[in-house]
């Protein structure tokens, strides 16, 4: 039978009342002992304690606001345990932290506890996204392994670029940290420090005040034409070579000099008497003219402007 608080039920008859309060009794003790300890017999100290599994928690989609019964929660409650059914996480868990009511995923203290000891992990730990560390790492072994490039996610997001090493420094032998060979800078604006890295651009601008380019003047063969480079001081040197082929002749700059010129220079390339000097003249920022009777082999000349 089931519990019945209607019973002992009116005119039952002296002889039945007492199997009908055992009867009862029972089915009560039946009811009681499926979530508890709650049998004749049973260990005294245990009659009335939940039963492992006994105790259930709320399952729903929404924070319980009352409890089972539809009263408010007191500060008795606190503790209680909620499955949040619709969470994403599918299935977070709860507790009842304040009776307002305040539930308080679990993961929180969990986290909190985990992030404040000292932990070690036996498996690679993969981040889907960059860490942010707000603090250096104490990393006794390095961050990759020896000879071995740290990597970044391409641009692209569809595999990974080595970044930096560690490599030796052939002068010394001596650990230092290396790039591949196709990094480059974020811009090609010119280093403002001392230490910085020259990018390319800043090293072509500036490879001229140590080296002569091509300048390709009319008249006059050096190579594939004049040499001309800018000292840091602003001035411009121009030179070339003319092949002999009469005793006079114009050099016609392929840029003229900006500003203007200050001399030019001429004399035999042979071994010859090189303080016998061409003759100038009809000088100009555009070029000039040349005449050296009896010239017996190529001449070289240099001119000065800014």
């Amino acid at each position: 039978m089931a519990w019945d608080k209607e019973l002992i039920a009116e005119g039952v008859p002296a002889p039945d009342l007492n199997d009908e309060i055992r009867a009862n009794w029972a089915a009560l003790e039946d009811a009681l002992n499926k979530e508890t300890y709650f049998s004749t017999g049973g260990e005294a100290s245990l009659q009335g304690i939940l039963k492992q599994g006994g105790a259930r928690c709320f399952f729903q989609a929404t924070a319980p606001a009352t409890r089972v019964d539809g009263s408010a929660f007191a500060a008795t409650d606190l503790g209680l345990l909620w499955v949040d059914s619709n969470s994403s996480p599918v299935n977070q868990l709860n507790i009842l932290t304040a009776i307002t009511p305040t539930w308080t995923p679990v993961s929180v203290e969990i986290i909190a506890a985990l992030l404040a000891a000292a932990r070690q992990f036996a498996e690679v730990v993969t981040f889907d996204k960059s860490p942010v560390l707000s603090k250096a790492p104490t990393l006794t072994e390095g961050i990759v392994a020896n000879a071995t490039y740290l990597q970044g996610r391409n641009e692209a997001d569809d595999d990974n670029t080595d970044m930096i090493q560690v490599g030796r420094n052939e002068a010394d032998d001596t650990d230092v940290a290396q790039v591949p060979d196709l990094a480059r800078l974020a811009s090609n604006a010119a280093p403002t420090e001392d230490t910085q890295i020259p990018n390319k651009k800043y090293v072509d601008d500036n490879v001229g005040a140590a080296q002569m380019k091509a300048d390709n003047v009319a008249g006059a063969t050096f190579g594939s034409g004049t040499e001309s480079c800018t000292l840091a001081n602003g001035l411009i040197i121009k030179a070339g070579l003319i092949a002999t082929g009469g005793d006079s002749g114009t050099v016609t700059f392929g840029t003229a000099f900006p500003g203007g010129i200050t001399s030019v220079v001429i004399n035999e390339t042979g071994n010859y008497d090189h303080s016998e000097n061409a003759a100038t003249y009809s000088v100009s920022a555009a070029g000039f003219s040349w005449r050296l009777p009896n010239a017996q082999s190529d001449l070289y000349w240099i001119a000065i402007g800014y």
